[in-house]
C-alpha cells in the first residue's frame, strides 16, 4: 500500500503473511530521507530499490559514542535486513 499525503510525502507498508500472523513494515518517505521500520518478531528484508524507485540514500554520520557500525555515512546499495522491533533513518543523496 502506498498513500501520498497532501504535504507529499508518502507512507508505505510492506504486508508480510505467514499463516495466521500479519506483520507489517513500514517505509516513511521524507523530502530529505527516508524510515523504515520492522515491529514484527522476524527480521525483514527492505529493498529501497523496488519501494523508492530512482533514489538513492546513505546512512548518517555519526558520533563513536552512536553506533559507528551503524552511523558511518556509507551508501544503501543492496537490500537492507532490519533486525526485528527496530527502525533506521537514511539521507536521500542529492
Amino acid at each position: 500500500m502506498r498513500r501520498r499525503h497532501q504535504d507529499g510525502d508518502i507512507l508505505s507498508w510492506a504486508k508480510r503473511f505467514d499463516g495466521e500472523e500479519k506483520h507489517q513494515q513500514m517505509v516513511k518517505e521524507f523530502e530529505c530521507g527516508v524510515v523504515l521500520a520492522n515491529p514484527s518478531p522476524r527480521p525483514y528484508a527492505f529493498g529501497l530499490g523496488k519501494l523508492i524507485p530512482g533514489r538513492r540514500f546513505r546512512r548518517f554520520n555519526g558520533t563513536p559514542d552512536q553506533d559507528p557500525l551503524t552511523n558511518n555515512g556509507a551508501a544503501v546499495t543492496a537490500p537492507l535486513i532490519l533486525i526485528p522491533r527496530d527502525a533506521i533513518f537514511f539521507a536521500l543523496v542529492a
